[in-house]
């Protein structure tokens, strides 16, 4: 069935690393939404298009966690793991924290493939 839009609320990806089975860092990726053609949009309802990903403003890009800049997820001594997550659309713009509303996860292998699975 795939993701649906939300209501005042927001889905956000993320990058987080992982060590001794512990999240280490946590990099969000931005904030979006799906429109109800199912297309991906921003925080303003903008469609991020796949030809053109910088047309979309994602807002909320950052982390709170001391992160080696920029992030390799080519690096095989880390271990990453992408995460898509729910988020009160009153959230504030300063928390860089992911809500416990894992909605999507997927681990960074070895051939650097990503399949995002339901938790």
């Amino acid at each position: 069935e795939g993701l649906m839009l939300l209501e005042n609320a927001f889905y956000e990806g993320w990058i987080v690393e992982f060590k001794n089975d512990e999240a280490v860092a946590k990099i969000s990726t931005g904030k979006f939404n799906i429109n109800s053609d199912g297309f991906i949009v921003d925080t303003w309802g903008k469609i991020i298009s796949k030809d053109d990903p910088a047309s979309a403003t994602f807002s909320q890009i950052g982390t709170n966690d001391d992160v080696e800049w920029p992030v390799n997820l080519l690096d095989d001594d880390k271990i990453f793991r992408i995460i898509i997550t729910i988020e009160p659309g009153d959230e504030p713009l300063n928390d860089l924290t992911p809500s416990e509303e894992v909605v999507l996860s997927g681990e960074v292998t070895g051939n650097k493939v990503v399949v995002l699975k339901t938790p």
